[in-house]
């Protein structure tokens, strides 16, 4: 949809001042399709998580 592909980041075992963190996809800038241009500030993709 957005014309790019998100590379996928494996988790993250815990260490030593955190329970590690979630694996997940990160992204270059994702540009609003022109379709939505009128209803659509920004688009990101959500980062994985730290487990605290």
């Amino acid at each position: 949809m957005f014309g790019v592909t998100a590379t996928e980041t494996p988790p993250r075992p815990p260490g030593k001042t955190d329970f590690g963190q979630s694996g997940g996809h990160v992204s270059p800038d994702l540009k609003v399709p022109a379709a939505l241009a009128d209803h659509v500030d920004s688009i990101t993709a959500a980062p994985g998580h730290s487990y605290y």
